[in-house]
């Protein structure tokens, strides 16, 4: 697929890549663990979205910054699939 230069996000420093990372970390945590509010999950999932999209723009120049996109993909189809569902089961319920 064809990139245009003017599409390509400026890249990340070292620093910002670990920030990001803590923050997609404490976002999961806070967010989709086994208590979960729709409100909080429904604002979290943006912000998922969010740094998506930032690190899919950006050239992912090293190994920090490939594994941060990947891991923020497995982080939006997992807090997708805790939307999706409406049945609390187990241990993980949504409190109303």
């Amino acid at each position: 697929m064809f990139v245009s230069s003017d599409s390509v996000a400026p890249s990340a420093s070292n620093d910002e890549v670990a920030a990001d990372k803590l923050a997609l970390k404490e976002l999961m945590s806070d967010n989709f663990g086994a208590v979960r509010h729709m409100a909080d999950m429904n604002q979290a999932y943006i912000k998922l979205n969010a740094l998506f999209d930032k690190y899919e723009r950006m050239i992912l120049d090293t190994p920090a910054k490939m594994e941060l996109c990947n891991m923020t993909e497995v982080a939006r189809r997992v807090a997708k699939g805790a939307i999706d569902r409406k049945v609390s089961v187990g241990a993980h319920y949504i409190e109303q």
